[in-house]
Formats: structure tokens, sequence, C-alpha cells
């Protein structure tokens, strides 16, 4: 959920469709097959926007990524979004050639398989900060959910505050609505 809008929902993953549904002026809006025979593994960035009025629309989706074929891809594995609609993502890569920026904590592939941190605009045309993270081994799945990683104990930097509220997260056996108290920057 997007604390800016919590209309805003962005959702992660990994695809190996050459056809996954992507919008104009993304940072990724295709993803090449990895060899005429195989599909390229890609990780997937998607925000939807659901007013409170009913009904949801596609705001935006990427693929995520590198270009690069010399192995089999990126999964995205969390997703967080900060007080200025930035979405942060965390993931693993199989691909030396995956994106960093300038300044990044990690700008080597070290490993079979590595972690990496990475920021994108809010309206995901722009990668703002990405990093590798890991040592010489797999780092699969390595970062899981870092939305868990912010609790009310965190320090936070001058201007920011904890929200709390109350997040639908399903139904229950008698078909009434599962809520859960959620915390975030």
């Amino acid at each position: 959920f997007d604390p800016t809008n919590p209309q805003n929902v962005v959702v992660v993953g990994e695809s190996w469709s050459e056809n996954y549904p992507t919008t104009a002026g993304v940072f990724k809006p295709n993803n090449p097959a990895f060899s005429p025979l195989f599909p390229s593994l890609a990780g997937i960035v998607t925000k939807f926007n659901f007013p409170a009025s009913g009904g949801g629309t596609l705001a935006w989706s990427s693929y995520f990524g590198s270009e690069g074929f010399e192995r089999a891809g990126e999964g995205v594995t969390a997703v967080a979004i900060n007080n200025v609609g930035e979405i942060i993502i965390a993931g693993r890569t199989e691909r030396s050639l995956f994106p960093t920026t300038r300044g990044a904590y990690d700008r080597t592939y070290a490993g079979a398989k590595d972690g990496f941190l990475s920021r994108l605009s809010s309206n995901g045309a722009t990668l703002l900060y990405s990093t590798f993270f890991g040592g010489l081994d797999d780092e699969t799945d390595f970062f899981g959910p870092i939305a868990k990683a912010v609790t009310p104990e965190t320090p936070l930097p001058d201007g920011l505050q904890f929200n709390r509220e109350v997040a639908p997260v399903g139904l229950d056996e008698e078909g009434e609505q599962k809520t859960k108290q959620i915390t975030y920057a």
C-alpha cells in the first residue's frame, strides 16, 4: 500500500512471459527472450489504483532487471513504498549486467545469485538507486518482505513518522472480512 495514497497498490514478482502487460514510459517495457528457444526470466513491478468509489485501473507496469542473456534472470521478492511514493524493491539476480546506479553500495556481481535493492520513481519510469547485495554464494530470495524491517522502535530520519491503519487481508471461514493492523513510515 502507498502511504501517500492508500488507493495505490504495488505488486511484484517474476515472469517468463514476453508479453506480460506493461505500459509506455516505464523503466523496462520489454523483456527480450533468453534465446530463440527459451524466454527470459524478469522481475515485474505493477502499480494499480483502486479508488474508494470502486473499480480499479492499471497505473503502470514494468519488467525489472537486466538486458543480459548470460543466465536465467531476476525475481522481485519484496516491495515497500516510501513517504514520497517511490517504489523500493528487493530480490535476486543471476546476471552481472543487472542495472546498478552511480553511488550504489555495490556495483559488482559476486555470486551465482546476488541479492539486490532498488528504488524506482513513483511513476515507474526512472531507476533512482540500485545495488547488488550479497557474497560469493547464492542469496536466493535473500530479502524477504522488506516492509517487516521497519517497526515502531526503528529510528526514523527527521520529518518521518509512523502511521498505523487497518488493512483488509482476506476472508475468514464464515466469509467475514479479516483485517490486520499495519505500521509503516
